[in-house]
């Protein structure tokens, strides 16, 4: 019964000891487009007629009536990352990260004389970045077989950064005088870096660290993931006396695979001479194998309402598809020396997989025109976690993340136009928590059952916080 206790427990750790899960570093509206309907926090489905249509909506390049060139970006990131007792009881896992990075670069050229506008961008999608570890001494009696505390050093390093961009053309055309139809057409390329490393180390209690520990054990897993696609955005814009009403469809990502490869690698270590376990070193090593990545098919539907002469409210909802379970990786060989009690069906050493459940979002915002040169803006958005937890388990598979939770979005800014310039800047502050959680690691409570590491208790408590300050620049050709 030990020997199968110990043969399980060994499963959780080759497979990464936990579940780790996907929040921000996966969710669908972490990040904005362009610096104005970022502010109006995305609700543009209906109102959009700038550059960033050709994201949010691409029938709205049906009413641009000027050709024009927009640069915005994300002038200062900074995002925050607070888990109390992630790596065990009075060990905190903290992440502090400043970066800066280019929200769009578009051209919006309307056709002289015809009813249609043609545009191209450069957009990013997603800009994520998390780094943490830790490290504990402490004496403690990890092996009861042995008298008195031992002397335990455990670490934990985690690093997880992924970027997505996509590059595109979109075209709009009025159909009728309150119509407007669009389509869109993206090539996107997601780029991953992961790190995750846990170590426990065991040395006599008498001050033996300076020689051989008594007992080592670790897991340390690294991808290198690129991934290629290509999808259609199309939309339709309707305007009925004062309301405006949007549809956008974003279809499901096509893989690019000939040019989607990946690296990934797996090591897990075991040496306990002075108790009754199981020692293994298991090894798994990829290079340049095929990556998958699917995104959902997305609905979204809009509106626009004139509260006053001056002030208007913008409002979304969007449905984001289920994805079943699939690996990123699918093409990993399963020719490692593995352990012989574990079971084919098992895929989780050799495995990354990916599950997320149907989501829906809102967003809603307000726009005041204080003048015809100055306007102040508002918004509020949803970001639901979209990682299907329970259609994931630790046989599996592992995947890359660890945050897992919702997050709200406040934004706000302000638009200033001149004769031939649109400035625009804003902010963007998101949020998210989650209470009673399960540790990441437990490097307070080691114990020779579960290989030199504390049983995982759900007490870990986490907080996000990221703030975003915008800058967006339009120029037109003819004055405005």
């Amino acid at each position: 019964m030990k020997n199968d206790t110990l043969k399980y427990l060994l499963i959780l750790l080759l497979t990464g000891t936990m579940l780790s899960g996907f929040g921000q570093e996966f969710n669908y509206w972490m990040n904005g487009v362009d610096s104005r309907s970022s502010m109006l926090s995305g609700a543009v489905t209906a109102g959009v007629n700038d550059n960033s249509a050709i994201y949010y909506n691409p029938a709205g390049l049906a009413y641009v009536e000027n050709s024009s060139l927009s640069f915005s970006s994300n002038g200062y990131f900074l995002s925050a990352l607070d888990i109390t007792n992630g790596a065990g009881e009075g060990l905190d896992l903290k992440s502090t990260m400043v970066d800066g990075f280019s929200q769009i670069f578009s051209f919006v050229q309307k056709v002289p004389e015809l009813p249609i506008s043609l545009t191209f961008a450069i957009i990013n999608r997603h800009n994520t970045k998390i780094r943490t570890s830790i490290k504990n001494d402490i004496g403690y009696d990890v092996i009861p077989s042995l008298a008195g505390d031992e002397f335990f050093i455990g670490t934990y390093r985690y690093y997880n950064k992924i970027k997505e961009d996509w590059g595109g053309f979109g075209y709009g055309k009025k159909v009728g005088p309150n119509l407007g139809l669009g389509i869109s057409t993206f090539i996107t390329y997601r780029n991953q870096s992961y790190f995750k490393s846990q170590s426990a180390d065991v040395y006599p209690g008498d001050g033996g660290i300076l020689f051989a520990p008594l007992a080592t054990s670790g897991l340390e897993e690294e991808l290198g993931y690129k991934n290629f696609g290509w999808l259609f955005i199309l939309g339709a814009s309707w305007q009925y006396n004062k309301l405006k009403f949007g549809l956008a469809v974003t279809t499901p990502r096509i893989n690019i695979g000939f040019a989607s490869k990946s690296d990934f690698k797996r090591v897990v270590e075991i040496d306990n001479e002075v108790s009754d376990t199981l020692d293994y070193k298991v090894t798994t090593w990829r290079s340049k194998v095929k990556s998958v990545y699917k995104s959902p098919l997305i609905i979204d539907i809009g509106i626009e309402y004139p509260l006053t002469k001056n002030t208007s409210l913008y409002g979304k909802i969007s449905v984001f598809s289920r994805i079943r379970k699939y690996a990123i990786l699918p093409n990993l060989s399963k020719d490692d020396d593995l352990p012989e009690f574990i079971d084919e069906r098992i895929n989780g050493f050799t495995n990354m997989m990916l599950a997320q459940k149907s989501v829906v979002n809102l967003a809603i915002a307000v726009q005041h025109h204080f003048s015809d040169k100055f306007e102040f803006i508002g918004g509020f958005r949803t970001d639901f976690n979209p990682l299907d937890r329970n259609e994931i388990n630790v046989f599996d598979g592992n995947y890359p993340g660890i945050t897992y939770w919702n997050i709200y979005h406040l934004t706000t800014g302000v638009v200033w136009r001149l004769e031939k310039f649109e400035l625009s800047i804003g902010g963007d502050y998101a949020f998210g928590f989650h209470k009673n959680t399960l540790q990441f690691v437990n490097l307070s409570e080691p114990t020779d059952e579960n290989f030199l590491f504390g049983i995982p208790n759900n007490t870990a408590n986490a907080m996000y916080n990221q703030i975003n300050i915008s800058l967006g620049l339009v120029y037109f050709f003819r004055k405005i």
